[in-house]
């Protein structure tokens, strides 16, 4: 009976640790990216540093300001999508946070999609009114969206929000 039991509660651990997506960290996150450029799926994945002329501390602050004012929100939509031979409404709901800390002269921003990283920025000092600046994302998808936006944000264009729903 013990035997049968632990078999149980072990098979149910396992399936569920199978079910159930593992959150990652910023740093988790930006690791596997580099890990992945690669693998099968570089082709998906775009890493890119560039030097922006715009000084660390005037980058951070719009970082700051624009991704509450525009990256922390719900996003919901709705389409007709084929079951087996029926077409039935599917609706989808993203709740999206940022994710930003600054500490040693680094800045870092991580958007997240439900609890999963969408897209990540990092910046850092290089020089008086410049700053280095390395982008983690997908080629499409929503992580072109935000990427549209952020890279705006960081050049000092005057760009609005993201644009959500088309």
């Amino acid at each position: 009976m013990l035997r049968a039991v632990t078999s149980g509660l072990l098979c149910s651990a396992l399936l569920l640790g199978c079910a159930t997506q593992k959150e990652y960290s910023p740093k988790e996150w930006r690791e596997g990216m580099r890990n992945s450029k690669s693998s099968i799926w570089g082709s998906f994945i775009a890493i890119e540093s560039y030097d922006a002329p715009r000084p660390y501390q005037q980058i951070t602050e719009t970082l700051r300001r624009k991704s509450k004012e525009c990256l922390d929100l719900t996003v919901q939509s709705s389409g007709m999508v084929k079951h087996g031979a029926y077409w039935v409404r599917e609706t989808s709901r993203t709740d999206y946070k940022p994710i930003l800390t600054t500490e040693k002269g680094k800045t870092e921003l991580t958007v997240n999609g439900n609890k999963t990283p969408y897209y990540g920025i990092d910046v850092v000092p290089a020089g008086r009114n410049a700053s280095r600046v390395t982008v983690y994302r997908g080629k499409m998808g929503v992580s072109d969206t935000i990427h549209t936006a952020v890279t705006g944000w960081v050049k000092g264009d005057s760009v609005t929000c993201p644009r959500w729903n088309g």
